[in-house]
């Protein structure tokens, strides 16, 4: 017998799938002005950080028979000219002997500032340097025990605020008898 060709079952057509929602767009124009911004900023404080290098050293150890106490060199050894550099003094203690420092200690940064006019420049160039003696500012008696902070106040010529480095130095005796700055850290 002869099959019959019979229809076949309709099959259900599934339904098509609904249309995507229109992609958003993450990077807005509102992002790219705050990302933008934050990365000025960034660069602008790393700049701060890293390039602006200036050191403060003594130059000339305190001479006991002429009442010296030396000299400081400063120096600027970045890669950015400084504009209205302002060097200062702070005063922790003078006098005593120097083998018998004081039973106690400045900690931190010291506030108490003497600010001397010659020392100031106006504009301290790249690998400039300049140098200043204690005996303009103050008598230091001889064998006396000091410790005193030397602050830089400048400012980075393209930036409108004021940057500060602060070194603390106090006399030591060496083991020939004679007396020398030695460095230390602001904080101590």
């Amino acid at each position: 017998m002869s099959k019959s060709r019979k229809r076949k079952p309709k099959t259900k057509k599934e339904a098509p799938p609904p249309p995507l929602p229109p992609p958003t767009k993450w990077w807005t124009p509102l992002r790219g002005i705050v990302a933008g911004g934050a990365a000025t900023i960034a660069f602008a404080a790393a700049v701060l950080t890293f390039l602006p290098r200036v050191s403060i050293e003594p130059a000339m150890a305190p001479d006991v028979a002429t009442g010296s106490w030396g000299t400081f060199e400063i120096a600027n050894t970045g890669y950015i000219p400084l504009t209205g550099t302002r060097t200062s003094m702070g005063l922790c203690f003078i006098g005593g002997r120097i083998n018998e420092p004081p039973n106690y200690a400045c900690h931190g940064p010291l506030k108490s500032r003497f600010h001397f006019m010659p020392w100031d420049h106006p504009w301290l160039g790249i690998d400039e340097k300049f140098t200043i003696s204690l005996g303009n500012l103050i008598q230091i008696p001889p064998g006396g025990y000091a410790n005193i902070s030397l602050i830089l106040s400048y400012r980075p010529w393209f930036l409108p605020w004021r940057v500060e480095k602060e070194v603390r130095f106090v006399t030591m005796l060496a083991r020939d008898g004679r007396e020398y700055w030695s460095a230390r850290p602001a904080s101590e």
